[in-house]
Order: C-alpha cells, then structure tokens, then sequence
C-alpha cells in the first residue's frame, strides 16, 4: 500500500483539503505502512543505525511518487 497524501487545501479553511476525518484515516494507514516496514526493525531497547534510516527513507521515496524525501527529512528521528 503506498503512503497517502493528506490534501491540505490551497490555503487554511478553503474547503478544498481533506475532511478530518478522512485525513485521519490517511494519518492511521500511513502509520500502519511504516510499522509492517520496520516490522522486527524496532524492538524496545534496539538503536537503528544510519542505514535503517537510510532504507525507510528510501523506502518512503519508493512508495511516495512524485515526491524525494532526503536523508535531512528524518534528522532528529530517535529511537
């Protein structure tokens, strides 16, 4: 299943974005997409190293067309 995109409109509150609802939804089955990837990856206790952030991030870029994610994107992300 690929990342889904949440339609945030042109500009706030013009009606044109998702509904919360529906974004939520998109929020929920995002979060469930990076789980089955890092599924056995990310266990309590267990310190990602460079190269599995290095594989989620290409794995994002696989799956979000249109859009590049770089390494710079997921600075800061800690165990």
């Amino acid at each position: 299943m690929p990342i889904n995109d949440i339609n945030v409109g042109l500009t706030a509150n013009d009606g044109t974005g998702d509904f919360l609802r529906d974004a939520c939804i998109k929020i929920n089955d995002n979060f469930d997409e990076v789980e089955l990837e890092l599924d056995g990856k990310s266990d309590i206790g267990h310190t990602h190293s460079t190269t599995d952030v290095i594989g989620l991030s290409q794995y994002i870029n696989s799956v979000t067309a249109g859009h590049t994610h770089s390494i710079s994107d997921v600075i800061g992300l800690q165990t």
